[in-house]
């Protein structure tokens, strides 16, 4: 009887194991790096620097939209930059619900080009994080774009 307890107990494993670990096509995933959320008209905007974006009235119902619209599998976790476009720092606390605590946030002055921010800041990197932003906000650094350069104001 305990053999067949035992059988039992590691076919189930490895049926749900099988589960867990299921592979994925290297090839379909794509690694966000800068994101950006925006208040907008009506609702949510996101949008990363691999061209997709989300919609929607919570950023919830973006981040799920962003999620849906992807052709293969978004990946969030890499995520380095935040970009919050005026009127949208209020965003940054909610934003640790769905991304890494140590990402960096900063406001955004003008339209960055989201393909090139992250080789910026890499370099000229801001110092708050969406950590910093859950207790008393913080001041949010700023990045212009001015002239096709951009500069971090802090």
């Amino acid at each position: 009887m305990k053999r067949i307890l035992w059988l039992a107990a590691l076919l189930a494993a490895a049926v749900l194991g099988n589960e867990m670990f299921r592979a994925s096509d290297v090839a379909k995933l794509q690694p966000v790096e800068v994101l950006r959320v925006e208040a907008a008209e009506g609702g949510i905007r996101v949008a990363t620097d691999t061209g997709e974006t989300g919609w929607g009235d919570t950023l919830s119902e973006a981040f799920r939209d962003l999620k849906a619209g992807t052709a293969g599998d978004i990946f969030l976790d890499t995520v380095e930059f935040v970009l919050l476009p005026q009127g949208s720092g209020y965003l940054a606390r909610e934003l640790m619900t769905f991304l890494r605590p140590a990402c960096r946030v900063c406001l955004e002055a003008g339209v960055a080009d989201l393909t090139k921010v992250a080789a910026f800041l890499d370099i000229h990197r801001p110092e708050v994080t969406l950590m910093d932003c859950q207790g008393q906000m913080p001041s949010l650094p700023v990045l212009r774009i001015q002239e096709g350069g951009m500069k971090l104001v802090s």
